[in-house]
């Protein structure tokens, strides 16, 4: 702001006497004091408005003067009164002047700071106003977003990146061919059911994205999905609520196969929450396992090793209702995943669960080394795993008092999974509770890949049967694991999420372009693995499992699997253990699977199409 007095008037008003001074001064008051409408707002407008006029006149006075001869200054100057020889400001003023002049100086600086004051609050609304004004001549923020088609598939985002939207889907069609079967080795419901066969494995579509840019989604559905139909009336056999119904006439499993879409991924993660870290809501993976954790569209083999299809994920094909957490540390070497949910795993309703049955559990992971450089090219991932399984102890009369069944089928699926054949199999039993340990390592160096993991399992109560009768099978204990290594040929490495500790997709070095010369990604593969389903009265086998296997990546969405597979089968026949008297639960713990000791030669393909 411009000071109110300019150097010049200030000098002229130094000059004047005091009795001048401050009749200058009060005539400045009256007119601040002037009832005006701009005063109103600023009083003093006016009294600078006119101090800027005396001062104009006095320049333009100077200037008439200067065009003058210099004769015609004579009268004028002769006019003007002398001035003192011995003036000198301040000099001959009494306590009463100096206590005057003081008083009228202070005024003046109150009047300055009030002034400059008015000033600063006048500029500060008029900068709010402009800022007002330019946000409302700005055009809106558009609100649409980018559509991006990558690896992972289709992507849509919107401009500020809080959503995301990402179309998808799964096909995987399989071709399994059964090269021989020992002579010795008896299949279950006869030759038929060990052919060959083609089969949609997974049919699923997906979509998944970000909301708000905290809350993550996915809702997948898969269409190939197979049940088990208990109410087919020409099947003869008790009906038991169990997936596989009936095993009372030779082993041979009663009911017909039926095509089901089935829920898989349907959750709800609500990021970046304090403390916990995150927190999932719906139909999810638990928990447990690494490889059953896993995504089926980045699994090294055609099939999971049996300790899925046995523990991890057996009847709900690995997914299940609940709710879970899971966090990591600032470095994200560590982290902990905990959760509860509906125990279904043993249950043929893939969308519904029936009993006071529930899973709680969880696993730790710690990445003791991984090379930040080369984003974990190198690395060494180390987890633990823990549940306790409750079953549903309200059983209904076509239960037969029976709530549990374990069966392994082979590493590479001949049909529906109701119809193929089992390898392991410890018919229907009962059970109160269960206790499953997970231990799993996993080293990446380069292009190999080693990983492997254990399971055991105890059954806590267990008995042939609830119903009155049913015999003692004390504390069941079962196992099994796996271990393998990979190996690219084209130099490539698997990638790994540290945030879960589970591994992801592969993107080659080089799509497949035949023009080009350009091949995609090659690698090869071998795994061992073994199940024990045999714990005191319970026979339900043990079979071992070698499997070779070469995967070509044409692209990060398409690659071509070939396994072979050699299975070792050791399975008695299992005894007849009487139920109740008049119940159907007598002998239930005949499973349906090989019965006999030998080897089991399968080959297979399959066409795998994820985006």
């Amino acid at each position: 702001m411009p000071p109110l007095f300019s150097s010049a008037t200030k000098a002229c008003y130094r000059s004047l006497s005091l009795p001048l001074r401050l009749s200058c001064f009060v005539a400045g008051v009256m007119c601040l004091t002037q009832g005006s409408p701009v005063l109103a707002d600023d009083p003093f407008e006016e009294l600078q408005t006119r101090i800027a006029q005396l001062e104009q006149d006095n320049r333009e006075l100077r200037s008439a003067l200067s065009k003058r001869p210099d004769d015609s200054l004579v009268p004028l100057i002769s006019e003007l009164p002398p001035v003192p020889e011995d003036f000198e400001e301040g000099a001959d003023k009494s306590p009463e002047d100096r206590k005057m002049e003081s008083l009228v100086d202070g005024l003046i600086r109150r009047m300055n700071k009030q002034t400059n004051a008015a000033f600063d609050a006048q500029n500060q609304k008029i900068s709010e106003l402009e800022k007002k004004l330019n946000g409302l001549s700005k055009p809106p923020k558009p609100t649409g977003g980018t559509a991006n088609f990558g690896n992972t598939g289709l992507v849509f985002t919107s401009n500020d990146g809080n959503f995301k939207t990402h179309l998808g889907g799964t096909a995987q069609l399989d071709f399994i061919a059964p090269q021989s079967v020992a002579t010795n080795i008896i299949t279950p419901g006869g030759a038929y059911a060990f052919q060959d066969s083609t089969n949609f494995r997974r049919l699923r579509m997906r979509a998944d994205g970000t909301m708000y840019g905290t809350i993550d989604w996915v809702s997948e559905f898969d269409f190939a999905g197979f049940i088990q139909n208990t109410a087919n009336p020409a099947v003869g056999l008790a009906a038991n609520g169990l997936r596989s119904i009936g095993t009372l006439t030779n082993g041979q499993q009663g009911g017909n196969s039926i095509n089901v879409i089935q829920p898989t991924t349907v959750w709800m993660t609500f990021k970046d929450i304090p403390v916990i870290g995150n927190l999932r809501v719906g139909n999810q993976q638990d928990w447990f396992s690494i490889e059953h954790i896993t995504s089926a569209r980045y699994l090294d083999f055609m099939e999971r090793a049996p300790i899925m299809d046995t523990f991890s994920g057996p009847n709900n094909n690995g997914y299940t209702p609940g709710v879970s957490i899971f966090n990591n540390t600032p470095d994200k070497n560590a982290g902990l995943q905990l959760g509860v949910y509906k125990n279904n795993a043993y249950d043929s309703g893939y969308t519904f669960d029936l009993g006071n049955a529930f899973t709680y559990g969880g696993r730790a992971i710690w990445t003791p080394y991984y090379d930040e450089a080369s984003e974990g090219r190198y690395l060494v991932h180390t987890a633990f795993g823990a549940e306790y399984r409750t079953y549903n102890t309200d059983l209904g009369v076509t239960q037969n008092g029976q709530n549990i069944r374990l069966r392994s089928r082979g590493d590479l699926r001949i049909d529906s999974a109701t119809l193929t054949p089992n390898f392991a199999d410890t018919g229907n039993f009962f059970t109160q509770d269960q206790t499953l340990i997970d231990p799993e390592i996993a080293v990446v160096w380069g292009p190999w890949t080693l990983q492997a993991e254990y399971t055991s399992s105890w059954f806590n109560g267990a008995r042939t049967t609830q119903l009155p009768g049913g015999l003692m099978l004390h504390n069941v204990q079962m196992s099994g694991g796996y271990a393998e290594a990979l190996y690219f040929l084209t130099g490539e490495n698997k990638t790994y999420n540290r945030q879960t500790g589970l591994f992801g997709q592969v993107v080659p070095k080089n799509n497949v372009n035949f023009s080009q010369g350009k091949y995609g990604a090659w690698q090869v593969g071998t795994r061992y693995d073994w199940m024990d389903l045999n714990s005191g009265l319970i026979t339900g086998g043990r079979n071992q499992n070698g499997t070779i296997g070469l995967n070509w990546f044409i692209n990060p969405n398409i690659r071509f699997q070939f396994n072979t597979v050699f299975s070792y089968i050791n399975n008695a026949v299992e005894p007849i253990i009487p139920g109740p008297v008049g119940s159907v639960a007598s002998g239930t713990l005949r499973g349906s699977k090989f019965v006999g000791d030998g080897l089991i030669l399968t080959v297979g393909t399959r066409m795998d199409i994820s985006f």
